[in-house]
């Protein structure tokens, strides 16, 4: 059962197998967090926050394209990567996400110059 007393979901889907959403795979977009949640029996979820997120891509395999789904992948300022797969809409959610993304990095004045790489980590 999900919880969402906290957070309002503007976008919600589920992985989809042959364009059938018959996965655990859950995503979700909220106002300022990208949601990823998995398992039935034991349950993971993964949470990033939407202004630390540096670029968003859109992939299609010829069966995706078929199917009528596809594959976002969201790549952070730290580097790490998140992948939507086989979404429903895939080029409508990346644009989501972006102009959620684009809408915290005004609020919080986040600016891409005021972190910098340093050996293994970024800082301020």
């Amino acid at each position: 059962m999900r919880n969402n007393c906290s957070r309002s979901v503007v976008w919600y889907d589920r992985k989809h197998y042959y364009g059938f959403p018959l996965s655990s795979v859950r995503y979700e977009v909220s106002e300022d967090r990208l949601i990823c949640s998995a398992g039935i029996l034991n349950q993971k979820e993964d949470q990033l926050q939407l202004y630390l997120i540096r670029d968003l891509s859109v992939t299609r395999t010829l069966g995706q394209i078929l199917c009528g789904v596809g594959t976002v992948i969201v790549t952070t300022v730290e580097g790490e990567t998140v992948t939507l797969e086989s979404i429903r809409s895939p080029y409508y959610v990346k644009e989501l996400i972006y102009s959620y993304m684009e809408e915290e990095k005004r609020k919080k004045w986040y600016r891409r110059a005021d972190y910098f790489y340093r050996g293994s980590e970024w800082v301020a």
